[in-house]
């Protein structure tokens, strides 16, 4: 072979094993990280990565992961209307579950937000959780504390799942974000004696507690011959 021709042999290599050391050394985007801190650190233009890591993870279609991004989104179309078509732009022509997802954000945005979403079930919980990491108001904490007296509902087993899911996150939260403790010690100075005492275990209890009173719970009432 030519010295020449080794020669360039060599660079291209050293010139891939440079990209290939670049995109290595590159950390891939959170997006749990990016939509958990949002309102403590917005970062708007980084909107479309966000996107594109979300549409990579098929959020749009998992279960649990939607009703967040949801809210999240619908808060995030209100804040900055100016921007919403442009970041439409940004999601892959071929990912319709997103796209799907974020129209109906855009409806909700419209329609005034989460806030008009007055049901009550876990996945309502979970948009009242993503409207809070977009914005960081604390309204939409204070409609999850408004669940915690469901926690002893023993006829409906919606709002008793609705409330108890509200009790573990509250608590998981709380536990790493100052303001949703703050929020909760604030409400419990004001609440009626018996959600006193509820908000007094969110803040002392293992959050991962719930979810076994709960299958507990619906043991009992289900050999009492209800919620079957």
């Amino acid at each position: 072979m030519k010295p020449r021709c080794l020669i360039a042999l060599v660079c291209l290599a050293l010139a891939v094993a440079g990209r290939a050391a670049d995109a290595a050394a590159k950390p891939a985007f959170d997006a749990n990280r990016f939509l958990e801190l949002f309102y403590q650190s917005p970062q708007p233009d980084r909107l479309s990565d966000f996107l594109a890591a979300v549409s990579i993870q098929g959020w749009a279609e998992g279960k649990n992961s939607r009703p967040p991004l949801l809210g999240f989104l619908a808060e995030i179309i209100t804040a900055y209307p100016d921007r919403t078509e442009g970041w439409r732009g940004h999601i892959p022509p071929s990912d319709t579950a997103l796209r799907r997802l974020w129209d109906e954000a855009a409806v909700l945005s419209h329609k005034g937000g989460v806030r008009t979403v007055i049901d009550h079930s876990p996945a309502i919980n979970d948009m009242n959780w993503g409207a809070f990491a977009a914005t960081g108001h604390a309204d939409f904490v204070n409609r999850l504390i408004a669940e915690v007296p469901h926690h002893d509902e023993r006829d409906d087993l919606n709002l008793f799942v609705t409330g108890n899911t509200a009790c573990w996150s509250l608590g998981s939260k709380a536990r790493s974000e100052p303001k949703v403790r703050q929020l909760l010690e604030n409400a419990q100075a004001s609440a009626p004696p018996r959600t006193r005492t509820l908000i007094g275990e969110i803040l002392t209890r293992d959050p991962a507690s719930y979810r076994q009173e709960m299958i507990e719970v619906i043991r009992e009432q289900r050999r009492k011959g209800k919620w079957l």
